[in-house]
């Protein structure tokens, strides 16, 4: 389930700030890609939230639209996540 923390110092999932991507003028769905990756999703920060979790902004050096989330990622609220999450990017082999 990807839906968790990562194994970062902050503790939180990792996630990318569309909006300020898009402020930056950049292609979202290029940058989320970039690396080459299986697929993305997204959700909005309120869905998120109304989950109780916290989302912030937490740059990286090679990424300044880094954010996380942070809280308590049970296997049930993984599956609520999951269930909020629409396709970004699709998989290219499905």
């Amino acid at each position: 389930m990807a839906f968790r923390p990562s194994t970062g110092e902050n503790g939180g999932m990792s996630v990318d700030l569309e909006s300020l991507i898009v402020e930056a003028g950049v292609d979202a769905r290029a940058f989320v890609a970039s690396p080459e990756w299986v697929g993305a999703v997204r959700f909005t920060a309120g869905a998120v939230r109304a989950e109780g979790f916290m989302v912030g902004y937490d740059p990286m050096p090679n990424n300044p639209y880094h954010g996380q989330v942070w809280g308590r990622f049970s296997k049930q609220v993984q599956k609520r996540l999951a269930a909020l999450a629409e396709p970004f990017v699709p998989v290219p082999y499905l």
